[in-house]
């Protein structure tokens, strides 16, 4: 656009920014729209890595070599990490498993359907019933 002051383009970019990348672009004070456009995207694609990698969370000191020898000795089957538990399920529990094969994901997906149900698979699809699934 001719005409307008940079100041008041540099303004209206910044405004149309997501809230979480607005306050640190103004931060910044950039000087050009070119050098605000390159500060909010440096700002996203931090945000996008922070939202990727969780900090570890710790609400307990770390354990001391001494404690851990002490637990080890007070279970010999227990592993270097821990106890071998899986996740348990109820007793009553009626859930079925079904494991598609290769030649049914490529069936489905050279049909257009979806992995897990005969819906049209499309973009931005989400199944009606979700899906948990265990590793």
């Amino acid at each position: 656009m001719d005409g307008l002051l940079e100041n008041f383009l540099i303004g209206c970019f910044i405004a149309g920014l997501h809230d979480e990348i607005r306050l640190d672009v103004k931060i910044k004070q950039p000087h050009s729209l070119a050098n605000a456009i390159g500060v909010a995207h440096l700002i996203e694609e931090r945000n996008q890595l922070q939202k990727r990698v969780p900090l570890p969370i710790r609400s307990a000191p770390p354990p001391t070599p001494a404690s851990v020898l002490a637990k080890a000795s007070a279970n010999p089957t227990a592993g270097v990490l821990g106890l071998a538990q899986g996740p348990r399920l109820p007793a009553n529990s009626n859930t079925s498993f079904h494991r598609i094969t290769n030649q049914e994901g490529y069936e489905r997906r050279e049909k257009g359907l979806c992995y897990y149900y005969d819906e049209r698979f499309v973009l931005g699809h989400r199944c009606q019933r979700p899906q948990l699934f265990m590793i």
